[in-house]
């Protein structure tokens, strides 16, 4: 069983519908907010990102623990930060 390692966090916006941000919180981890209106951030961790399509982020994530990645397909103005590692740049952002 292979264990999958995130090379990019997909941290998503905090004024998510809450239809959406139900259905999406199941394939996220929560992260503790600091602001005031108190919602957890929801923050994908992601092999890859393919921002290729006009509408929707394609991300490739897993559940931690779990050993299979799924595909999942986000508007962009759900997206509130992409991160990466050192090594592989995040895309949309520069040196």
């Amino acid at each position: 069983m292979r264990e999958l390692v995130a090379v990019h966090d997909v941290i998503l916006r905090a004024d998510l519908p809450a239809r959406e941000r139900e259905m999406l919180s199941h394939f996220t981890l929560k992260l503790v907010a600091a602001h005031t209106s108190g919602e957890d951030l929801l923050c994908l961790p992601c092999i890859s990102i393919d921002a290729s399509h006009p509408f929707y982020l394609r991300v490739e994530t897993f559940v931690p623990g779990d050993s299979d990645a799924m595909t999942v397909h986000i508007p962009h103005h759900y997206v509130f930060l992409i991160s990466g590692a050192e090594a592989r740049r995040s895309i949309g952002f520069t040196a």
